[in-house]
Protein backbone atom coordinates (compact mmCIF):
# COMPACT_ATOMS: atom_id res chain seq x y z
CA UNK A 1 0.00 0.00 0.00
CA UNK A 2 1.16 3.36 -1.05
CA UNK A 3 1.88 5.75 1.88
CA UNK A 4 1.30 9.80 2.08
CA UNK A 5 4.67 10.31 1.36
CA UNK A 6 4.78 8.24 -1.81
CA UNK A 7 2.35 10.33 -3.16
CA UNK A 8 4.02 13.67 -2.10
CA UNK A 9 7.01 12.26 -3.78
CA UNK A 10 5.05 12.13 -7.10
CA UNK A 11 3.42 15.36 -6.48
CA UNK A 12 6.65 17.23 -6.31
CA UNK A 13 8.61 15.43 -8.98
CA UNK A 14 5.68 16.54 -11.24
CA UNK A 15 5.25 20.33 -10.03
CA UNK A 16 9.41 21.15 -9.83
CA UNK A 17 9.52 20.76 -5.71
CA UNK A 18 11.84 18.23 -5.35
CA UNK A 19 14.56 20.43 -3.51
CA UNK A 20 14.35 22.02 -0.05
CA UNK A 21 13.81 24.53 0.85
CA UNK A 22 9.92 23.00 -0.44
CA UNK A 23 7.50 25.60 -1.79
CA UNK A 24 4.73 23.22 -1.14
CA UNK A 25 5.30 22.33 2.37
CA UNK A 26 4.33 18.49 3.62
CA UNK A 27 1.54 19.93 5.90
CA UNK A 28 0.12 21.83 3.05
CA UNK A 29 0.19 18.79 0.46
CA UNK A 30 -1.49 16.43 3.22
CA UNK A 31 -4.17 18.67 3.29
CA UNK A 32 -4.63 18.86 -0.80
CA UNK A 33 -4.57 14.94 0.01
CA UNK A 34 -7.20 14.92 2.09
CA UNK A 35 -9.43 17.17 -0.27
CA UNK A 36 -8.43 14.74 -3.07
CA UNK A 37 -9.76 11.75 -1.19
CA UNK A 38 -12.76 13.82 0.22
CA UNK A 39 -13.66 14.74 -3.69
CA UNK A 40 -13.07 11.35 -5.54
CA UNK A 41 -15.56 10.15 -2.80
CA UNK A 42 -17.60 12.88 -3.49
CA UNK A 43 -17.54 11.57 -7.36
CA UNK A 44 -17.57 8.26 -7.32
CA UNK A 45 -19.21 6.76 -4.02
CA UNK A 46 -18.07 3.31 -4.56
CA UNK A 47 -14.06 4.61 -3.66
CA UNK A 48 -15.01 3.72 -0.26
CA UNK A 49 -17.82 2.00 0.44
CA UNK A 50 -18.39 0.49 4.33
CA UNK A 51 -21.14 -2.82 5.14
CA UNK A 52 -22.54 -2.12 8.41
CA UNK A 53 -25.27 -4.49 10.08
CA UNK A 54 -28.61 -1.74 10.98
CA UNK A 55 -30.89 -2.11 13.39
CA UNK A 56 -33.82 -0.38 11.73
CA UNK A 57 -35.69 1.08 14.92
CA UNK A 58 -38.88 2.43 13.69
CA UNK A 59 -41.18 0.45 11.27
CA UNK A 60 -41.94 3.15 8.77
CA UNK A 61 -40.56 2.71 5.44
CA UNK A 62 -38.19 5.48 5.12
CA UNK A 63 -34.82 5.17 6.63
CA UNK A 64 -31.48 7.15 6.82
CA UNK A 65 -27.90 5.82 6.41
CA UNK A 66 -25.73 6.17 10.01
CA UNK A 67 -24.28 9.11 10.38
CA UNK A 68 -20.86 10.24 8.86
CA UNK A 69 -22.26 8.22 5.87
CA UNK A 70 -22.27 10.52 2.54
CA UNK A 71 -24.39 8.15 -0.21
CA UNK A 72 -26.54 4.97 -0.25
CA UNK A 73 -25.50 2.34 -2.17
CA UNK A 74 -27.66 -0.92 -1.35
CA UNK A 75 -29.25 -2.89 1.56
CA UNK A 76 -27.55 -6.24 0.88
CA UNK A 77 -29.18 -8.76 2.40
CA UNK A 78 -31.61 -9.50 6.31
CA UNK A 79 -30.20 -10.66 9.48
CA UNK A 80 -31.40 -12.79 12.12
CA UNK A 81 -32.08 -10.52 15.59
CA UNK A 82 -28.23 -11.78 16.78
CA UNK A 83 -26.75 -9.40 13.92
CA UNK A 84 -24.90 -12.23 12.74
CA UNK A 85 -26.91 -14.95 10.89
CA UNK A 86 -27.65 -14.05 7.45
CA UNK A 87 -30.92 -14.15 5.59
CA UNK A 88 -33.10 -13.99 2.29
CA UNK A 89 -31.36 -11.19 0.28
CA UNK A 90 -33.52 -7.88 -0.37
CA UNK A 91 -34.13 -6.76 -3.93
CA UNK A 92 -34.26 -3.30 -5.46
CA UNK A 93 -37.40 -2.11 -6.53
CA UNK A 94 -38.93 0.81 -8.14
CA UNK A 95 -40.40 3.01 -5.70
CA UNK A 96 -43.07 4.23 -8.49
CA UNK A 97 -43.80 0.52 -8.82
CA UNK A 98 -44.48 0.22 -5.48
CA UNK A 99 -46.44 3.34 -4.58
CA UNK A 100 -48.46 2.32 -7.64
CA UNK A 101 -48.88 -1.13 -6.09
CA UNK A 102 -49.71 -0.31 -2.85
CA UNK A 103 -49.84 3.77 -1.95
CA UNK A 104 -50.04 3.60 1.37
CA UNK A 105 -47.05 0.79 1.54
CA UNK A 106 -44.17 3.38 3.25
CA UNK A 107 -46.51 3.86 6.07
CA UNK A 108 -48.41 0.96 6.64
CA UNK A 109 -47.79 -1.59 9.09
CA UNK A 110 -49.55 -4.42 8.62
CA UNK A 111 -47.36 -7.65 8.80
CA UNK A 112 -47.15 -8.70 5.04
CA UNK A 113 -44.06 -11.13 5.38
CA UNK A 114 -42.72 -13.37 7.52
CA UNK A 115 -40.28 -11.79 10.48
CA UNK A 116 -37.27 -14.20 9.56
CA UNK A 117 -36.85 -12.52 6.10
CA UNK A 118 -39.26 -9.71 6.18
CA UNK A 119 -37.48 -7.20 3.67
CA UNK A 120 -38.16 -8.17 0.09
CA UNK A 121 -36.82 -4.65 -1.25
CA UNK A 122 -34.97 -1.37 -1.25
CA UNK A 123 -35.61 1.61 -3.01
CA UNK A 124 -33.20 4.75 -3.41
CA UNK A 125 -33.87 8.32 -5.27
CA UNK A 126 -30.41 9.84 -5.65
CA UNK A 127 -31.75 13.08 -5.07
CA UNK A 128 -31.59 12.18 -2.01
CA UNK A 129 -28.60 10.34 -0.94
CA UNK A 130 -28.72 9.63 2.30
CA UNK A 131 -32.15 7.90 2.42
CA UNK A 132 -33.52 4.72 1.32
CA UNK A 133 -36.77 2.73 1.89
CA UNK A 134 -37.61 -0.51 2.73
CA UNK A 135 -40.23 -2.55 1.77
CA UNK A 136 -42.87 -3.83 3.48
CA UNK A 137 -42.59 -1.73 6.48
CA UNK A 138 -42.61 -3.94 9.60
CA UNK A 139 -45.17 -3.54 12.81
CA UNK A 140 -42.00 -5.13 14.55
CA UNK A 141 -38.75 -2.68 15.46
CA UNK A 142 -35.38 -3.73 15.57
CA UNK A 143 -35.05 -5.69 12.37
CA UNK A 144 -31.71 -6.58 11.05
CA UNK A 145 -30.60 -5.31 7.57
CA UNK A 146 -26.94 -5.20 6.08
CA UNK A 147 -26.70 -1.64 4.55
CA UNK A 148 -23.75 -0.89 1.80
CA UNK A 149 -22.92 3.25 1.91
CA UNK A 150 -20.17 5.50 1.20
CA UNK A 151 -18.00 7.50 3.53
CA UNK A 152 -14.93 9.40 3.91
CA UNK A 153 -11.88 7.62 6.19
CA UNK A 154 -9.93 9.01 8.82
CA UNK A 155 -8.06 11.91 7.07
CA UNK A 156 -3.98 11.65 6.60
CA UNK A 157 -2.33 13.42 9.48
CA UNK A 158 1.06 12.33 8.68
CA UNK A 159 3.52 11.45 6.02
CA UNK A 160 3.76 7.90 6.92
CA UNK A 161 0.32 7.29 7.47
CA UNK A 162 -0.98 5.17 4.37
CA UNK A 163 -3.21 6.06 1.40
CA UNK A 164 -6.75 5.82 2.84
CA UNK A 165 -8.41 4.41 -0.70
CA UNK A 166 -7.60 1.60 -2.82
CA UNK A 167 -4.60 1.80 -4.85
CA UNK A 168 -6.25 1.92 -7.81
CA UNK A 169 -7.32 5.76 -7.12
CA UNK A 170 -3.70 6.42 -6.43
CA UNK A 171 -3.30 8.47 -9.97
CA UNK A 172 -6.49 10.16 -9.71
CA UNK A 173 -5.82 11.23 -6.28
CA UNK A 174 -2.41 12.02 -7.12
CA UNK A 175 -3.45 14.56 -10.28
CA UNK A 176 -5.86 16.34 -8.30
CA UNK A 177 -3.28 17.14 -5.37
CA UNK A 178 -1.15 18.90 -8.37
CA UNK A 179 -4.12 20.52 -9.53
CA UNK A 180 -4.47 22.06 -6.24
CA UNK A 181 -0.80 22.84 -5.70
CA UNK A 182 -0.64 24.50 -8.90
CA UNK A 183 -3.44 26.39 -8.94
CA UNK A 184 -2.46 28.06 -5.83
CA UNK A 185 -0.76 30.68 -8.20
CA UNK A 186 -2.53 34.19 -8.75
CA UNK A 187 -4.87 33.72 -12.14
CA UNK A 188 -2.55 36.19 -13.55
CA UNK A 189 0.35 33.46 -13.38
CA UNK A 190 -1.92 30.23 -14.20
CA UNK A 191 -4.58 30.72 -17.16
CA UNK A 192 -7.48 29.78 -16.82
CA UNK A 193 -7.20 27.14 -19.59
CA UNK A 194 -4.71 25.65 -17.48
CA UNK A 195 -6.24 24.97 -15.00
CA UNK A 196 -9.22 23.35 -16.74
CA UNK A 197 -6.46 21.04 -18.34
CA UNK A 198 -5.59 20.24 -14.63
CA UNK A 199 -8.91 19.76 -13.56
CA UNK A 200 -9.77 18.11 -16.34
CA UNK A 201 -6.69 15.57 -15.69
CA UNK A 202 -8.14 14.39 -12.53
CA UNK A 203 -11.62 13.86 -13.95
CA UNK A 204 -10.23 11.75 -16.73
CA UNK A 205 -8.42 9.50 -14.72
CA UNK A 206 -11.64 8.80 -12.58
CA UNK A 207 -13.94 8.58 -15.75
CA UNK A 208 -10.75 6.34 -17.41
CA UNK A 209 -11.11 4.04 -13.64
CA UNK A 210 -14.76 3.98 -13.96
CA UNK A 211 -15.20 2.60 -17.58
CA UNK A 212 -12.74 0.27 -17.06
CA UNK A 213 -14.83 -0.77 -14.31
CA UNK A 214 -17.74 -0.86 -15.85
CA UNK A 215 -16.07 -3.16 -18.62
CA UNK A 216 -15.89 -5.75 -16.83
CA UNK A 217 -19.30 -5.30 -14.64
CA UNK A 218 -21.83 -8.43 -14.00
CA UNK A 219 -24.02 -6.08 -15.30
CA UNK A 220 -22.70 -5.62 -18.89
CA UNK A 221 -20.79 -8.99 -19.47
CA UNK A 222 -24.26 -11.20 -17.87
CA UNK A 223 -24.13 -14.77 -19.76
CA UNK A 224 -26.73 -15.16 -22.11
CA UNK A 225 -30.42 -16.07 -20.96
CA UNK A 226 -31.84 -19.74 -21.81
CA UNK A 227 -33.26 -19.98 -25.09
Amino acid sequence: MATAQNIIDEVRAIIHDSVATFRWSDVELIRYLNAGVRQTISLVPEANAVQSIETIANSIGRQVIPSGGIKFIKAARNYADDGTTPQGPIRVAEKDALDTYDPDWEYDTTIKADGANFYEHYCHDPREPKVYYLYPPSTENDKRVAVVYSTVPTALTAVGDTFNLDDEYLNAVTLYVVYRALTKESRQTIPAAYRQELWSNYLSALGLHRQAMQAVSPENNAPPEAP
